[in-house]
């Protein structure tokens, strides 16, 4: 009877690890933006534009913010400036306080990763909003610091730890009912 009890309580506690760990985003109520620089004639500007619409399609969570790198120079300098990047290529994206220049499949997995972390997250901060409102860009870059990079470290530890919890459960049950076995063996 105790080891039931003791089974009971374990999974007990490990529940909401493993909801929390199996939960989609659906919580989220805000959207994470994506903001763009951009330019006419750049081949891969118009590649981004249609993968984000096409990623929008199965992540309707996202914001995508357009900007004429043009029309947008002061903004883009800005932001660059704020960001401490040096490049000037396009196209320029900014989720939160991360930046990615240019793109292609690793640019497109990165994107992925960064929309994704900032998704479990339970607030961000946009730098280019800070930036277009002329707000405290430095507070924004730390309460964001390293977001989207932690992310895929927590989600494997999320994992092994749930994988851990329930071979320890299913470990006790067996334990139990072998137990079980042998005692109506022995009666």
């Amino acid at each position: 009877m105790k080891k039931k009890i003791l089974i009971f309580f374990i999974m007990f506690l490990c529940f909401p690890i493993i909801t929390k760990a199996l939960a989609t985003n659906s919580s989220v109520d805000y959207s994470i933006n994506v903001n763009v620089f951009y330019e006419d004639d750049c081949k891969d500007c118009t590649k981004l534009k249609n993968w984000l619409i096409d990623y929008k399609k199965e992540d309707n969570r996202i914001s995508v913010n357009s900007f004429n790198i043009k029309s947008n120079k002061k903004l883009s300098l800005k932001v660059r400036d704020a960001l401490n990047i040096k490049a000037n290529k396009t196209p320029f994206i900014i989720i939160g306080s991360n930046s990615f220049v240019g793109f292609n499949d690793k640019v497109k997995d990165e994107l992925t990763k960064a929309i994704k972390a900032y998704e479990d997250e339970n607030e961000y901060c946009d730098v280019v909003l800070k930036v277009k409102t002329d707000s405290n860009v430095k507070d924004c870059i730390n309460m964001n610091k390293g977001i989207y990079k932690q992310k895929s470290n927590e989600v494997i530890i999320k994992v092994v730890l749930m994988a851990l919890i329930l071979s320890a459960g299913i470990f006790l049950f067996f334990k139990l009912k072998m137990v079980n076995l042998i005692d109506k063996k022995n009666s």
